[in-house]
């Protein structure tokens, strides 16, 4: 697959489940800015893996805008999504990194992320969500 039919193919699922995130949070009015990830993956590897570079550029939590961000379980039709305030997620990151409970690494989870162009943080969802000394 080309780089720039799989990035299509990412944005539409990424879309899909901002608009639902969007008319969740705002009733329809559309004043929350949100980022969307639709993870594809945690339900078997039980990682997450939030992006900041894809083909050495920046990317994901690097340059988003957002105030917020979402990782919606795509194996739950959308019907499960998390949400973290920005600040308090890149600020939980750096703390797990400094603890030892998460790693950066190349090309995403598992399978290489976007054919192994991508790095981020990989943590599992148990050490994510394990208590931590990161601002609440």
């Amino acid at each position: 697959m080309d780089d720039r039919k799989h990035f299509d193919m990412c944005l539409k699922d990424g879309q899909i489940a901002e608009e639902k995130l969007r008319e969740l949070l705002t009733n329809g009015s559309g004043n929350v800015k949100i980022e969307v990830k639709r993870e594809g993956k945690i339900d078997y590897t039980g990682n997450f893996f939030f992006e900041y570079e894809s083909r050495g550029e920046p990317s994901g939590l690097a340059v988003t805008k957002s105030n917020w961000w979402a990782v919606s379980v795509k194996k739950y039709n959308d019907n499960v999504i998390l949400l973290f305030g920005v600040k308090w997620l890149k600020a939980h990151l750096r703390t797990l990194l400094k603890e030892g409970r998460a790693v950066l690494k190349p090309g995403g989870d598992k399978d290489g992320g976007e054919e192994g162009t991508s790095r981020g943080v990989l943590v599992s969802a148990n050490e994510f969500f394990r208590d931590t000394s990161a601002t609440s």
